[in-house]
């Protein structure tokens, strides 16, 4: 039998052909190729990658954008450990990610800072799956003490409907909530603190014109 040899072509992902002479060429994505030429770095942690890759990533793509370097590297910052090696996962899935096997076990507080990761990065399909298994979490477990900060979360990671949500939340208990946020320092969040007073003050509103008998 001929020598087999194991190529690794920056085409495709996870197929092979076989050469004469025993050659077994096999196609990875770019993100398994052994030539990486950019290093993400998150903590204490590499994350190899190629260039092609990450300018699918608008993050990646703004911060690469106009470099002509053989070698980059990329310090994250703004985005934890934990959470980025969730989003590597579904950058290196090239397209084939699973949503719902990947984020179906996070506790909640986990997929609030992937939503926020998504929000930072760009990546539009996993912000709204974030967004929308918030959703249907904030539906059972939303309460008067939680309210406010999710709305804040919400308007902070551009997610709408996640805020509709929350604020709808608040408009059927807009004085608990209120409560709730007494000696709280909203000054860095006048927006989200707004759009909580807004929605409390068109409640009680209805409430006092219902009980004047909408006089």
């Amino acid at each position: 039998m001929g020598l087999r040899l194991r190529i690794a072509f920056l085409i495709g992902r996870h197929s092979w052909t076989e050469l004469e002479g025993g050659v077994t060429v096999t196609s990875f994505r770019y993100i398994d190729a052994p030539c990486a030429d950019v290093s993400v770095i998150v903590g204490e942690e590499a994350f190899p990658a190629t260039r092609e890759v990450l300018l699918w990533i608008p993050f990646f793509a703004a911060v690469l954008a106009g470099s002509t370097d053989d070698v980059h590297r990329v310090e994250v910052k703004d985005v934890d450990l934990p959470t980025f090696r969730i989003i590597w996962s579904v950058i290196c899935a090239d397209g084939g990610e699973d949503f719902d096997s990947l984020l179906g076990h996070l506790p909640q507080d986990q997929l609030w800072r992937l939503l926020g990761g998504a929000h930072h990065f760009g990546m539009k399909s996993l912000h709204i799956a974030v967004g929308l298994l918030l959703q249907d979490l904030l539906a059972s477990s939303i309460t008067s003490d939680t309210a406010a900060s999710w709305v804040a979360r919400a308007w902070r990671h551009k997610a709408p409907l996640l805020q509709k949500v929350g604020l709808d939340f608040v408009g059927k208990h807009g004085r608990e909530v209120l409560l709730s946020m007494a000696g709280e320092d909203w000054s860095e969040d006048l927006a989200s603190y707004e759009s909580i007073v807004l929605a409390a003050i068109h409640q009680q509103s209805e409430v006092v014109s219902s009980s004047n008998g909408g006089a």
